[in-house]
């Protein structure tokens, strides 16, 4: 038995060495295999190709930040200045001024732990729209459940259908355990008086809590002869995610009713409910409906169903002669969204710049921009759309970085507008240009007292653009409580920064993804090209055989060779 431990051992032994010098071998391959060779280009290739993978990784995970927290970071973080002005208007004598104080304070991020008795104090307000609004706060403030759960119960019996309806959303949304609301969901939907269907269907599917009776409900009524409660169903039925083949028949059919409404409830649900492989052509087959409004539900669909992106892409460009240009700005829209390169297309969407629509011109231009695909056809285009008072093109224009002086001209010469808007956007894009040009300091300061929510949120935009400090903002405001604005500005703001962020790391993903798959191809025909020149080398020659006998090698002793056959 001895023996037979200690031959084990050795084998062990010499397997791990045979494991080291592999790995040794496989490290030093770049080195001994020939320069120039296809071997050594090989090794050279996968180097490439394993950097821009993990380059591709890099930018995905970016992307993900973003999309999963947009509008987040600078220059929210600046909005500290904020704070004192809002928490002093929640006790405002103004309810409407409460309520927009307790939405500002979550909109800026204020943490919990401040914001915690401010606004728990809210949910005793006696205006219901400040107690809904308190309720709403609570899924967006980042409250911990076990600090608002009661609250939050209570508000479920409150008298206000509005105040009844956050609170549910709040505590669906914070998670609360199915115990402690179930009984309370089936008692509301047994009275279906309180608190909407659609919200406690909602917090059924959410919570998942079974609720085979309400299931049972919804599918008797698809067959109602009224279209709004036939609408209600499949929406019910589509929040609960019931398996397709039990609705399929009855979706597929409605999807020929003759009222518009009916189906495009139906072509949602199918969306919603649907295996992709199995509704895609059933979707493609809608991009040409009788309706417009279904055609564009189709449009809007069609990405969502993780099919090929070029297949999508096709399908979309196709629908740029739809007869209805409604529908062809709904499918360059959808474009823009696409995650996929639009280059191979560049010259058909720029072939519908010459559209006598300035709504399909600009729409044009904000896909080909947010596919970072600038022409200089497109400065034209834009220059013309400005003349035509459109003041987005502006926005476009200063995107693109046209900064000549016909541009500038143009700009200062809006200054004198009539149009209100389109003098604030030609400030914006003055200031963005860095143009020394007399009063434009005094401009904004004369638009914060417009007395226009709208004019007023797009001067704050310009000065949190141009770096104005946050104090000195809210020391412009005529009136202390639009600071609000500022709020609403700051979102706007920092949304439009990711969304360019979002654009130009989307762009990068697609170039890094070209370069991968033409490095994949070249690995591939260098694989094959190896192959060949292995098969055409010449068989080695063996060794000649020696004249002289090779001597015997000596045989054990009949004593000892059993013990040295067994080591």
């Amino acid at each position: 038995m001895e023996k037979c431990y200690r031959l084990t051992a050795v084998c062990a032994v010499l397997l791990c060495l045979a494991g080291s010098a592999q790995g040794v071998f496989a490290q030093d391959e770049a080195a001994t295999a020939e320069a120039g060779s296809p071997r050594q280009k090989l090794i050279e290739l996968q180097e490439r190709i394993n950097s821009v993978r993990l380059s591709i990784e890099d930018i995905q995970h970016r992307l993900s930040c973003l999309s999963a927290a947009p509008g987040k970071g600078e220059p929210r973080e600046q909005a500290a200045a904020l704070k004192g002005p809002l928490v002093e208007m929640l006790s405002s004598g103004d309810p409407a001024e409460r309520v927009s104080a307790a939405e500002s304070l979550i909109a800026i991020g204020l943490p919990w732990a401040e914001a915690k008795e401010p606004l728990i104090k809210l949910f005793a307000d006696e205006i219901p729209e400040v107690r809904a609004a308190a309720a709403e706060g609570m899924r967006t403030a980042g409250a911990p459940l076990d600090e608002v759960k009661d609250h939050l119960l209570r508000l479920l019996r409150d008298t206000d259908d509005e105040v009844r309806v956050q609170a549910l959303r709040s505590l669906v949304a914070l998670r609360v355990p199915p115990e402690d609301i179930e009984r309370r969901l089936w008692t509301e939907y047994d009275r279906q008086t309180l608190l909407p269907p659609i919200d406690i269907i909602k917090a059924f599917a959410e919570l998942k809590i079974p609720a085979e009776r309400v299931k049972r409900d919804l599918m008797r009524e698809l067959s109602n002869r009224d279209w709004l409660i036939q609408k209600f169903a499949m929406r019910g039925l589509a929040i609960l995610k019931v398996p397709y083949h039990e609705v399929k028949n009855f979706l597929e059919k409605k999807l020929d009713d003759r009222n518009v409404q009916v189906r495009l409830s139906a072509i949602r649900s199918v969306i919603a409910l649907g295996p992709p492989g199995e509704i895609a052509g059933i979707i493609q087959a809608r991009l040409n409906d009788r309706f417009e409004e279904v055609r564009m539900e189709a449009i809007d669909g069609l990405p969502r169903l993780g099919l090929d992106p070029e297949l999508v892409k096709k399908s979309l460009v196709e629908k740029l002669e739809d007869k209805s240009e409604t529908v062809q700005r709904a499918a360059i829209a959808a474009l823009n969204n696409l995650d996929v390169s639009l280059d191979d297309v560049r010259e058909t969407l720029m072939g519908k710049l010459e559209s006598k629509s300035s709504l399909m011109r600009l729409e044009i231009v904000r896909c080909l921009l947010g596919h970072n695909i600038s022409d200089p056809r497109m400065r034209d285009i834009l220059m013309k759309l400005l003349a035509e008072g459109a003041e987005e093109s502006i926005r476009f224009l200063t995107e693109m970085g046209v900064a000549d002086d016909a541009f500038r001209e143009k700009l200062i010469s809006e200054l004198g507008s009539d149009d209100l808007f389109m003098r604030i956007e030609a400030v914006r894009a003055l200031k963005a240009l860095g143009a020394s040009v007399d009063g434009l300091d005094a401009m904004l300061a004369g638009f914060l007292k417009e007395d226009n929510q709208i004019v007023q949120e797009l001067a704050i935009e310009v000065m949190i653009e141009s770096g104005t400090p946050f104090d000195q903002i809210v020391g412009s405001l005529p009136v202390k409580s639009d600071v609000i604005n500022i709020v609403d500005a700051l979102d706007k703001v920092s949304t439009r920064r990711s969304d360019r962020e979002l654009r130009r790391l989307r762009s990068e993903c697609l170039r890094q993804r070209a370069e991968l798959e033409a490095l994949l191809t070249e690995e591939k025909e260098l694989v094959e090209e190896a192959g060949r020149e292995a098969a055409a080398a010449p068989a080695p020659v063996p060794a000649p055989a020696s004249d002289a006998a090779e001597p015997s090698p000596a045989v054990p002793s009949q004593d000892t060779g059993a013990e040295t056959a067994a080591e």
